[in-house]
């Protein structure tokens, strides 16, 4: 098999940075095992291909739910100085997300959704 092409090595690079920025976010509080059992189910940091399990709106969704306020994130048993985005980060998960969907729009729908060799 030969090496993932440079389009899918930049989408890989993505992923695998948003994901490290979920994860040390509010969105690791409930969306890492243990958990929040219903935030589970719909995605689960711990897994490789987290987002693979989302459809191309709960992506969006991504877009405002990463710009919460203080209030929010504490009502959701978080600390508002740990688990506040930064406008990097929001910019950052923005970026994956247009190529996320991106990506997805490129993929005949008879082929399903594409997924990228890990490296």
């Amino acid at each position: 098999m030969g090496a993932p092409s440079t389009e899918a090595q930049d989408i890989q690079i993505q992923r695998d940075e948003a994901s490290r920025v979920l994860r040390t976010r509010l969105c690791g509080v409930c969306h890492i095992p243990p958990g929040n059992e219903k935030a589970l189910r719909v995605f689960n940091l711990d897994q490789n291909n987290w987002f693979a399990s989302l459809s191309d709106q709960q992506l969006l969704q991504f877009k405002w739910r990463i710009k919460v306020n203080g209030e929010e994130i504490k009502e959701q048993r978080g600390d508002p100085r740990k688990h506040a985005f930064t406008p990097a980060e929001i910019k950052l998960i923005a970026a994956f997300v247009d190529k996320e969907l991106e990506w997805r729009s490129s993929i005949p729908p008879w082929l399903g959704q594409p997924v990228v060799p890990r490296r």
